[in-house]
């Protein structure tokens, strides 16, 4: 480890919870974005402690840059939902 190397890290990891629409089976989703990136050098770190291990592909869901000031409107039900699909290829 050099004297420049540190670990980088977010601040905020925001959950939203979601439905598909129309779907029957009534099954709850919820989709995950990292916000408040920051960092703090190898050497100041006295332990490291994992509180939540996810097994999820982070950036494979939300493509906008949401902030921590975003989570009012995240807790709220959508006033109408779309449904879009088709070969995107």
């Amino acid at each position: 480890i050099s004297e420049n190397d540190s670990l980088v890290y977010f601040k905020h990891r925001l959950k939203y919870n979601f439905q598909i629409p129309g779907d029957t089976t009534n099954e709850k989703f919820h989709i995950y974005y990292l916000t408040g990136l920051s960092s703090v050098a190898f050497k100041a770190v006295k332990a490291l402690t994992i509180d939540t291990l996810i097994d999820f592909g982070y950036g494979t869901t939300i493509a906008s840059a949401l902030s921590i000031a975003d989570l009012s409107w995240m807790k709220t039900k959508p006033k109408a939902s779309y449904v879009f699909g088709g070969y995107l290829c």
